[in-house]
């Protein structure tokens, strides 16, 4: 039996007495989770010891940045059973998808296309679709949910048909708690040929999840959900997908060759990682998932 008091014990921020004499308690960590000391540490270290861009220099301290950086893409790769290549840092859920809507939606969905979401979306499942679907003038489709806040899996089978897409939706949604059939809607869509990207910004942190044997074509999480730092995330697809795709950002990193008369873009994941990235956050990143798996998912602090 884990000590709870000792996981307490690894959040500094949760030390803090307040209102006179109360002990800090915290229940927010569906908006962000607090950040354990491993966490906090290894980001200093990063500030303190290797500072220094990635990819780019030959000398010690952009070499040992580099290999954190790159080992941290390793250990969250594991994490969701994932190739390391496949792994593209982001700021976050939200600008995940949006990468997927402009690289993904705006080279493939064509007029009268159809996307399914879910009432249960957050509006960073929602909004970059309906752009998406104005601007290619495609249709956004809805399922609904019924008095208990689960999905109608009847009116799904019923939305699905040759139009479709791609199927946007949520693992666990972050209103209601509700946890959709994941593994009924991707098998549901593969049937109709469509695409399908979950939401697990709210599953993430609670329940493993393989990328492989699920057999998901996108995903997207975020750090701050997983006791990582803020302003990092992860946007993962298929290796096949993901290189037929268009850049989302333009700039250093994410080209092989400029030429004033034409240039070519880098290989999967630097082709979605344009400029100096969050390097700190990555590592963070990286430190959140290793202190998950150290403590395991049953005792996560979130929740008991």
């Amino acid at each position: 039996m884990i000590d709870h008091s000792s996981i307490r014990a690894d959040f500094p921020i949760l030390k803090q007495i307040i209102h006179g004499n109360k002990p800090l308690i915290y229940f927010d960590n569906g908006a962000t989770t607090q950040k354990p000391q491993v966490v906090i540490d290894c980001m200093n270290e990063y500030y303190t010891s290797y500072n220094s861009n990635i990819h780019r220099g030959a000398h010690f301290l952009a070499n040992k940045a580099t290999e954190r950086y790159e080992d941290a893409r390793i250990t969250i790769a594991n994490f969701i059973g994932a190739q390391p290549e496949e792994i593209n840092f982001t700021r976050g859920t939200t600008e995940s998808i949006n990468l997927l809507t402009y690289a993904w939606g705006r080279k493939f969905v064509k007029e009268d296309d159809e996307i399914i979401i879910s009432t249960l979306e957050h509006h960073a499942n929602i909004v970059p679709w309906q752009v998406l679907c104005a601007e290619r003038k495609a249709h956004l489709r809805v399922i609904p949910i019924n008095a208990k806040g689960e999905l109608i899996l009847e009116e799904f089978d019923a939305l699905l048909n040759a139009k479709t897409k791609i199927v946007s939706i949520n693992y666990v949604s972050n209103a209601l708690g509700t946890i959709n059939p994941i593994q009924y809607i991707i098998e549901k869509a593969h049937q109709k040929g469509a695409l399908v990207h979950i939401d697990a910004a709210q599953a993430i942190q609670h329940m493993p999840i393989d990328v492989v044997k699920m057999d998901m074509d996108f995903l997207s999480f975020s750090g701050h959900k997983l006791y990582g730092p803020t302003g990092i995330g992860v946007f993962w697809g298929k290796a096949a997908l993901l290189r037929k795709m268009n850049p989302y950002m333009t700039g250093g990193e994410m080209i092989k060759e400029v030429r004033f008369e034409n240039t070519t873009f880098n290989d999967i994941p630097y082709k979605f990682e344009a400029g100096t990235p969050y390097i700190a956050g990555a590592i963070g990143l990286g430190a959140a998932v290793e202190y998950i798996q150290s403590i395991g998912f049953e005792n996560s602090i979130d929740r008991k």
